[in-house]
């Protein structure tokens, strides 16, 4: 009988790939670091992804979500705050998130790719939501 507390294979891969995608970038990591990570054959993880690339983005986007529902967190719990107050939240809050040991560095280095104006939208819709609220 297994134990329901043993990461699935699937689990196993998508934390390992969290992890070595935040040490070593998408381009420094491999597939066989991936599947040796993991404990599988490296034609075994194409029973759990597409590809690297796809599996990368997935975890990029599950980062972004998880990032942004922070946030929203963040901003609804001090509402009613000064804009000091929920300024000050956020950047706890936030600095909590990043400073998450894989979350974190994926989202940095992701941001950092962005270009400028990608970028700016993100600190518009930041400013929105916190600054000047609706």
């Amino acid at each position: 009988m297994s134990d329901s507390k043993t990461p699935t294979t699937a689990q196993r891969i998508h934390d390992s790939a969290l992890t070595l995608f935040a040490s070593y970038g998408y381009e420094g990591t491999s597939l066989s670091q991936l599947a040796e990570a993991v404990g599988i054959r490296k034609p075994s993880l194409y029973n759990h992804i597409d590809s690297k690339e796809g599996l990368f983005m997935d975890l990029v986007e599950e980062v972004e979500r998880a990032f942004f529902d922070e946030l929203d967190r963040s901003v609804e719990s001090h509402a009613d705050d000064p804009v000091e107050t929920r300024v000050l939240a956020l950047v706890s809050d936030l600095s909590r998130f990043m400073l998450q040991a894989d979350k974190g560095t994926l989202l940095l280095d992701e941001i950092s790719e962005m270009d400028l104006g990608l970028q700016s939208k993100l600190l518009r819709a930041i400013q929105e939501k916190v600054i000047d609220p609706v």
